[in-house]
């Protein structure tokens, strides 16, 4: 039950957060997820105590990985056109898939220790004030595709393929 409740959750955020990048910039959007995703993990191990709020901050865990995935696609191809774009987005779900094989087997190999929970949670909450960081960086206004925003894309489809084709 608990799984179908995050998944629910998940997808109706990603409607949201679409909704909310086409009003409001990338870079903020991401910073209200980094914040929220800083203080849940800082959080979610004491919280285990308290039912519903524990439940709470699983369910902003599931809008914040809802957020992250909806928002990354459309602004790497805004930031690296649509040639790179797509293939950019293609690795960050690669690596998810990566990271998802091997979260269990270091879990295994290392949960044993005291407070390994606690660390792992602080640690992700540690990557995400590096994520904040990177934020206050980040220039979203600057193109990184060279010389592709000088040219026309068309893109055709037929019998279930498609080309790019390149034009000045």
């Amino acid at each position: 039950m608990a799984g179908l409740l995050f998944n629910i959750i998940n997808g109706l955020s990603r409607l949201l957060w679409g909704f909310l990048l086409d009003k409001l910039k990338f870079k903020k959007l991401m910073f209200l997820i980094t914040i929220i995703e800083i203080l849940v993990g800082s959080s979610i191990y004491f919280m285990v105590k308290f039912k519903y709020i524990y439940v709470i901050e699983l369910l902003l865990v599931s809008v914040c990985i809802g957020g992250s995935l909806s928002i990354l696609s459309p602004t790497f191809v805004e930031i690296y056109g649509l040639l790179v774009g797509p293939e950019l987005y293609g690795l960050t779900g690669a690596s998810i898939s990566v990271s998802s094989l091997l979260g269990p087997l270091l879990i295994k190999l290392i949960a044993s220790f005291e407070y390994f929970y606690l660390i792992a949670f602080l640690i992700g909450a540690g990557f995400c004030v590096i994520k904040l960081i990177t934020l206050f960086l980040f220039d979203e206004n600057k193109k990184m595709y060279g010389d592709f925003h000088k040219k026309n894309m068309d893109v055709e489809m037929s019998n279930n393929s498609f080309s790019i084709s390149e034009s000045e």
